[in-house]
């Protein structure tokens, strides 16, 4: 099976999105992201961890419980991957280059600051 831009999916992939509910717009789910408010919510701990990352340890327990299915969209979209320890055990979940460019286009401009003639313009009046 293909998928609309040609990439090719798998039954099994597709039945994975399916359930997960990726391909269909639930009403808890976003329509462009297909993200849980709960896989929103750990897309965020992982960003505010920081480059070293989030332990799985502190992940809190609301969401260990079902740690699999908040983190498989995420997953997924490549937004987050698995860092491991020198154990060689998975331990940290980190942002990947897409994660850190959605946090970028998701944030606000900053207006720039105006220029001296303008704010003299504004100050004086017509």
């Amino acid at each position: 099976m293909r998928h609309k831009e040609g990439l090719p999916v798998s039954l099994l992939e597709e039945s994975m999105l399916d359930s997960s509910g990726i391909l269909k717009s639930n009403g808890d789910c976003t329509p462009a992201y297909g993200l849980t408010a709960e896989s929103v919510q750990l897309f965020l701990l992982i960003a505010a961890a920081g480059a070293e990352g989030l332990a799985k340890s502190r992940v809190p327990k609301e969401l260990q419980s079902e740690l699999n299915t908040h983190l498989l969209p995420l997953e997924l979209q490549t937004l987050v991957t698995w860092e491991r320890d020198n154990r060689g055990r998975l331990a940290y979940l980190v942002l990947t280059w897409k994660g850190e460019d959605a946090l970028k286009a998701a944030r606000t401009p900053v207006a720039k600051p105006a220029s001296w003639a303008s704010r003299r313009k504004a100050a004086v009046g017509p």
